[in-house]
């Protein structure tokens, strides 16, 4: 699912608009990707068996931003609270002014802090924007999709 997205639809990866993601696809769920020209800042630590990063709350925050290393720009959820493959899950992304919450059945899976897009090669507040369900290659399903504005700040923040 992307998030605060902005500008046409293609211009990034050849598919997708400009956005931060919350991964929905098996396996994944809740994993943060930039598509395009937009940064976020996550606690997270390189694990010890891969080159990928792996959120972890009070971890040094890190910055992530688009490139074609995938490795330097995705950053796993932990704890991975995903059911069984044939089960629904249930995914939220809470957003509150530049900060984001990824949650999966119920359990906080990755906090995201400065959302930010780049323009002319300076960072801007990306606080707002458009809202995509995705499917990358792979048969997906949506179902009881709900979106609604927050009148005061989320407690979990």
């Amino acid at each position: 699912m992307l998030y605060h997205g902005f500008g046409d639809a293609g211009v990034s990866e050849k598919n997708w608009h400009p956005a931060q993601e919350c991964q929905i696809q098996e396996g994944d769920v809740g994993d943060y990707w930039p598509t395009g020209d937009v940064t976020m800042d996550i606690p997270s630590v390189k694990t010890d068996t891969s080159k990928w990063w792996v959120y972890k709350e009070n971890a040094p925050l890190q910055t992530k931003i688009y490139s074609n290393e995938m490795a330097g720009r995705r950053v796993l959820k932990y704890p991975d609270n995903e059911k069984p493959y044939g089960q629904w899950n249930t995914v939220e992304v809470i957003c509150w002014g530049d900060s984001s919450i990824h949650i999966v059945n119920g359990k906080v899976v990755m906090r995201l802090y400065h959302s930010r897009k780049i323009e002319n090669g300076k960072s801007v507040p990306l606080t707002k924007g458009k809202i995509a369900l995705q499917s990358e290659g792979a048969e997906l399903y949506y179902r009881n999709v709900l979106v609604k504005p927050l009148k005061s700040k989320p407690k979990i923040f």
